[in-house]
């Protein structure tokens, strides 16, 4: 469907953009682990979260005190999830959800377990009727609804309402993966490209090489395709810092090695760009915007990710139907002619 030198140039530097993607991202996910951010994000989300809630139309509305952010911060299932006091990064939805309902305590075992459908619900909506904020019970309430219509008594009423106050709260954390990820991309921009200029990874260059040398770009296609299987999921959400930045830096180690020497591909200050030496003013500031626009391309490519890189290079191949390391079959010796097979004989 398509040449081999075509695919080959294709999968080979998006192999580069793949690894260089990997190095980003291991050091942006140390960056934010230093600075912190996904704790900081969560302290931001549940001030905001705990301000919606407890908000009201009347603020001398009496009721009795229904959760505080400092509780439910220090509640056990929550303060167990962080280290020496500290906020951590991730709370696992089905625990926060435990802990939220406990702090409101609801009245379970009194008017939910062992009675009928419709006891329970009266209960558990006179309950939250009693609370203060009218954030929280508009909420409650909502959930509740969602939770009776699943329940056929009151045993099963509770377990409802704790697994769609998990989901609630699962979903509503979702904007903190959000948070954090338009945060990490300014940094992966910036600490790709600082990487790019210190090794000097010239995209253009790197293009210039695998065009002239079959035998590199064959081999970096190959190292690509035989390298994709290999990649491990460091995007889940519920992964702690440490063991995303423990599996970047194992796929770093294998990705660099599997991309081979640098100074073959153009990369590195061994070989210094053509700004650098040449001698007419004109144009060593053309060679150097030409650089220039080599680094930034490969600066940003690098700050997609090296999982985009990689599903890319999987579709290529799917696409394409490119087979790493395939040789051409050596043509078949012809057949002799029966002249020469009696020569032969004799």
């Amino acid at each position: 469907m398509f040449g081999s030198y075509l695919v080959e140039l294709v999968i080979g530097l998006s192999f580069l953009f793949a690894v260089l993607g990997i190095v980003t991202s291991a050091v942006t996910e140390t960056v934010l682990s230093v600075l912190k951010t996904r704790s900081a994000h969560l302290q931001e989300w549940l001030e905001q979260w705990s301000q919606q809630l407890l908000q009201s139309a009347d603020p001398q509305q009496q009721g009795q005190a229904s959760f505080s952010l400092e509780a439910l911060q220090q509640h056990p299932l929550v303060a167990s999830q962080g280290r020496e006091g500290k906020m951590p990064s991730y709370l696992p939805p089905e625990q926060f959800a435990a802990a939220f309902l406990q702090l409101l305590a609801m009245p379970f075992s009194q008017t939910c377990i062992g009675q009928d459908l419709a006891t329970a619900e009266k209960g558990l909506r006179l309950h939250i009727d009693g609370l203060r904020g009218d954030g929280l019970k508009q909420a409650l309430h909502a959930l509740l609804n969602d939770a009776a219509s699943q329940a056929v008594d009151g045993t099963t009423l509770v377990e409802a309402l704790k697994n769609q106050t998990t989901q609630w709260l699962d979903s509503s954390m979702s904007r903190i993966e959000g948070w954090t990820k338009r945060h990490g991309k300014k940094f992966s921009l910036a600490i790709a490209l600082a990487i790019c200029l210190a090794f000097n990874v010239n995209a253009l260059e790197v293009m210039r090489a695998l065009s002239a040398d079959p035998q590199l770009r064959t081999q970096m296609a190959t190292a690509a395709v035989q390298y994709v299987p290999k990649v491990c999921d460091d995007t889940a959400a519920n992964k702690t810092a440490e063991e995303k930045i423990a599996c970047l830096r194992g796929r770093t180690q294998d990705a660099v090695s599997a991309l081979g020497p640098l100074p073959r591909l153009g990369i590195g200050w061994d070989a210094k760009p053509a700004f650098l030496t040449a001698t007419d003013r004109t144009l060593a500031i053309g060679h150097f915007l030409v650089w220039l626009v080599g680094v930034a391309c490969a600066a940003f490519a690098a700050s997609l990710g090296g999982d985009f890189w990689f599903k890319w290079i999987g579709d290529v191949v799917r696409l394409t139907g490119y087979k790493p390391g395939k040789k051409d079959a050596e043509p078949e010796a012809p057949t002799p002619s029966l002249m020469q097979r009696l020569v032969l004989r004799r």
